[in-house]
């Protein structure tokens, strides 16, 4: 009996079976198999419309085949989501189109079809096919002048490659818990069209509020889950407060700490539709040493990988580019990033980036007066933060004022 993983893959020379035995399955943000596996689901489906002869062949059905395979190489657990990909194929929410590099066929690449959310449409239209995207931090001349003791609501703007402004986002915090417990506050924030200012995706952040906290959330270790920073996406404007929103519809993706926050290395899991119990589909890893000082010239990444280790994008905290972004470097906590997709990346890969971006900048550059700050009557810069398990630890250098029992000098 033919087995539709014997098939050459289009533009190889390796069957289905010799490619996706030494892979691993992993999700996008939908929920579907990405990667080898998910590839050979297209194919398969992709054969069973164009070869009116496939049950002749292939008794089992191609995409039986291939999830049989799935089954025996021990990855039981993605039955369902190999199902469900198999279904979006058949529906046309996803199609199978054979990506031609150099003039060769190489494997399938999934495209979002017409099934996808009008949402998503909205902000594939916006995106495009940009690999890069600017996320910059709007300055509150209020919150410079008070040295961070007037905390106002954040305002990003998003610009593609061309300069275009695209996005805003628009922070909307309890005045209380922003003034006194940001960056580690509970917040929401709208992702809006800059054109026609529609709302596409609502951020909920669960955080410190005053006088209740809701989570420990601050610099510490990740010790519990109620010490795990994360935020849920949402597609549309959602009203409400963060953990108690009105009416929400599904998210589309949480992107949360784990436990011990990575070790030494920074990092957020990225759950498709908020299911934090299954396995996370995406991972965002950051570098060891980051912030402070440093940050004048030197750009901190995080990278954006499927579970399987494909490359889907990257997170990049930028230096400042001229004299005037120094003094604001220096004086305030606006932050610019910039995020760069891999060319298979998709609308929801490109919401999660953006989503994340803002994660990123609360967590690690939300600092007030980060760079330096006067005490006892001196200067004291942090160099620099190193991150342990969730944990920010300040390198600083005191210069001036006095210490107990002498004058001045450097710590």
């Amino acid at each position: 009996m033919a087995n539709f993983v014997d098939e050459l893959a289009p533009g190889s020379d390796k069957t289905w079976r010799d490619i996706c035995q030494g892979a691993q399955p992993g999700l996008d943000n939908s929920g579907y198999l990405t990667g080898a596996w998910g590839d050979a689901i297209r194919a398969a489906v992709a054969c069973e419309k164009q070869d009116a002869d496939w049950q002749a062949r292939f008794p089992d059905g191609p995409a039986g085949n291939v999830i049989s395979l799935l089954m025996e190489l021990g990855h039981e657990g993605w039955d369902e989501a190999a199902s469900k990909t198999e279904e979006a194929c058949r529906s046309g929410n996803l199609q199978v189109a054979p990506a031609v590099i150099q003039g060769q066929v190489v494997a399938p690449a999934q495209i979002v079809m017409d099934g996808a959310s009008p949402k998503m449409q909205e902000l594939e239209g916006l995106v495009g096919n940009s690999s890069k995207l600017v996320v910059e931090q709007s300055l509150s001349l209020l919150e410079a002048f008070t040295g961070g003791i007037c905390e106002t609501n954040n305002q990003y703007r998003v610009r593609n490659e061309q300069g275009d402004d695209i996005m805003h986002a628009q922070e909307d915090a309890n005045g209380c818990a922003r003034c006194c417990c940001a960056p580690h506050h509970s917040t929401k924030v709208y992702i809006t069209n800059s054109k026609t200012n529609d709302t596409i995706l609502t951020i909920e952040r669960e955080g410190m509020e005053f006088p209740c906290p809701k989570k420990c959330l601050g610099n510490q270790i990740v010790c519990m889950d109620c010490c795990a920073d994360s935020i849920k996406v949402y597609e549309g404007r959602v009203e409400g407060d963060p953990g108690d929103l009105l009416s929400p519809p599904e998210p589309f993706v949480m992107i949360k700490q784990p436990i011990c926050g990575g070790g030494f290395t920074p990092t957020l899991n990225v759950f498709p539709k908020g299911q934090e119990e299954a396995p996370f589909s995406h991972q965002i890893t950051g570098p060891t040493c980051f912030g402070g000082c440093s940050e004048l010239c030197c750009k901190s990444g995080f990278d954006y990988k499927a579970a399987n280790g494909r490359d889907v994008g990257r997170i990049v905290h930028l230096t400042p580019g001229d004299i005037g972004e120094v003094c604001e470097a220096i004086c305030t906590d606006v932050d610019k990033f910039e995020l760069q997709f891999s060319q298979d990346a998709t609308p929801q890969d490109k919401a999660t980036a953006l989503a994340a971006s803002l994660l990123v900048d609360y967590m690690f550059f939300e600092m007030d007066n980060g760079m330096v700050k006067c005490k006892d009557g001196g200067l004291e810069f942090t160099c620099c933060f190193m991150y342990c398990c969730g944990a920010l630890c300040p390198c600083k250098i005191k210069c001036g004022g006095k210490k107990a029992g002498e004058e001045g000098g450097m710590e």
